[in-house]
């Protein structure tokens, strides 16, 4: 087997790319939203203490702008199957509309926040959609958790003129849906681009993958552009085959298929526990030590750890949110702002940080700081200070900016397991 550290030679790879995707797989060049400097280049040096939005905030200039308007409502999945999400959601927004209060607020106003249960049900979401545009006091709204709810309700946002920042909606169309709509993930060709790059650089010229992936948008999606990327790299697709999240419990019909035609790397589309379900099955299975494993940013989660123990080896499990452990986020890895914010996080509340806090916390910070900048009153102006906003750390990633006016880029991470623990993969 090829060692996993020839992800060092494609990181580097991956971040020019992502600098320059866009939606459908085609070549996107920058606009003039500027890069948003990381930590070092903004300051010159690391900070020691409380960084991020708190100091960010603190340091904004007020001018006479109007702050007539100073709520932000939030529909996230507090009950239904998605509530775990919705809850990181729900933690990360009140951290962050206290931390800017206690900054000094909307020109001496505090941020007000609504949170609402949309139960990621398409209806309900819709339902509240309506409700949340006819609402006067909303001058933007920060939420909604998948691309099902995020593509259904974004054209009632961008229609009713209000602002939608979606922390998690990856779907390709959302960008370009409206120039009200501001995802703060990539979309899925952006990041799964980036993940074959990194993939292919460890297999190389002719080396076979295997794709499982689950019948959701997300999944489908990712399939997709692994099935039209991963030639185009000079690799070989041998097997593609879908199946429920959640529901496909045995894996064995398919596991024998794919093992038969002994692939280089198995890659699982999905939830962290059908990710782990895989790896266990083919190694009962008998599937070749050489196998490279491979999944989402969804696996970085220590249930996926307990899941899969020591079986989780000899894999490369990618994504654009961090795994937000004490030994994987360190300052001798990632930035003050991240270690300081997972720190917080996890001396705040009784659940672990993750990504989906991460991101959902820079989406709203984000917001409003820029209706520090340039008021509540014109939608079009605020969503413009957010794609262009300078000098902000990020706590989601140590690279974030925006191409083409909306497209959020990120750094990819690329995490092996050694001893039962994530280990990043150096470059």
């Amino acid at each position: 087997m090829k060692k996993l550290l020839c992800v060092l030679l494609a990181l580097t790879m991956v971040l020019s790319l992502m600098a320059g995707c866009g939606s459908g797989g085609d070549e996107k060049k920058e606009t003039s939203a500027p890069k948003q400097e990381t930590e070092k280049d903004a300051s010159g040096q690391e900070s020691a203490d409380k960084e991020g939005a708190e100091t960010e905030a603190a340091g904004q200039e007020e001018g006479d702008q109007n702050y007539d308007k100073v709520k932000i409502a939030s529909p996230i999945p507090l009950t239904g199957p998605n509530s775990q999400y919705g809850m990181a959601y729900k933690n990360a927004l009140e951290m962050a509309v206290k931390q800017f209060n206690e900054s000094g607020g909307l020109g001496g106003k505090e941020g007000g926040l609504e949170i609402l249960d949309d139960q990621s049900d398409v209806t309900q979401a819709t339902n509240l959609a309506n409700q949340i545009i006819d609402d006067k006091d909303v001058f933007a709204v920060v939420g909604t958790f998948g691309s099902s709810v995020g593509m259904a309700t974004a054209p009632i946002y961008q229609g009713g003129g209000m602002p939608l920042i979606a922390p998690n909606i990856s779907h390709q169309d959302f960008p370009q849906t409206g120039d009200l709509l501001v995802p703060i993930s990539p979309t899925a060709t952006i990041e799964i681009n980036g993940v074959a790059d990194t993939l292919f650089a460890c297999t190389g010229e002719g080396s076979k993958m295997a794709i499982l992936y689950a019948t959701t948008d997300l999944g489908v999606n990712v399939n997709s552009i692994l099935t039209e990327k991963w030639p185009e790299l000079g690799g070989e697709i041998v097997y593609s085959n879908s199946f429920v999240s959640g529901e496909t419990k045995d894996f064995s019909a398919l596991l024998t298929e794919v093992i038969a035609l002994e692939p280089d790397i198995i890659y699982t589309s999905g939830e962290y526990y059908d990710v782990a379900s895989v790896i266990l099955q083919a190694r009962q299975l008998g599937v070749s030590e050489d196998v490279i494993f491979s999944g989402p940013g969804q696996c970085f989660t220590q249930e996926f750890l307990d899941l899969c123990g020591e079986q989780a080896y000899n894999g490369i499990y990618c994504g654009t949110l961090p795994a937000y452990f004490e030994d994987v986020i360190t300052k001798e890895n990632y930035s003050d702002t991240m270690v300081n914010f997972m720190t917080d996080y996890n001396s705040t509340y009784s659940e672990a940080c993750n990504g989906f806090a991460g991101n959902c916390y820079d989406g709203i910070m984000l917001t409003l700081l820029a209706a520090r900048k340039v008021g509540t009153d014109d939608p079009k102006a605020l969503v413009e200070a957010i794609v262009s906003y300078e000098g902000y750390k990020s706590v989601s990633t140590e690279h974030l900016f925006f191409s083409d006016y909306n497209y959020a880029n990120k750094s990819l991470c690329a995490y092996t397991v050694k001893d039962g623990h994530f280990a990043k993969v150096e470059y």
